[in-house]
């Protein structure tokens, strides 16, 4: 049986106006997650991540992080 391909995981990232944290939300999978700073909100989204999926269900071939002020994109 051939497995289809895992998708790809796209965060966007931007700042809360009224709060001030970050916020990156992965629309396709309905996944949010916030942090203080850079550092925080990826550690956070990662384990948004991992509690998102199951154990039968494919993870994501790839996470990235898209930063859209500055259009980089991270792994």
């Amino acid at each position: 049986m051939e497995s289809n391909p895992a998708k790809d995981l796209v965060f966007e990232i931007s700042v809360d106006p009224h709060k001030g944290n970050y916020v990156a939300t992965a629309q396709a999978f309905g996944i949010v997650a916030t942090g203080d700073s850079l550092q925080e909100l990826r550690i956070n989204a990662l384990d948004a991540v991992d509690k998102h999926f199951e154990e039968t269900v494919p993870q994501p071939g790839s996470i990235r992080f898209l930063y859209p002020a500055d259009g980089l994109l991270a792994e």
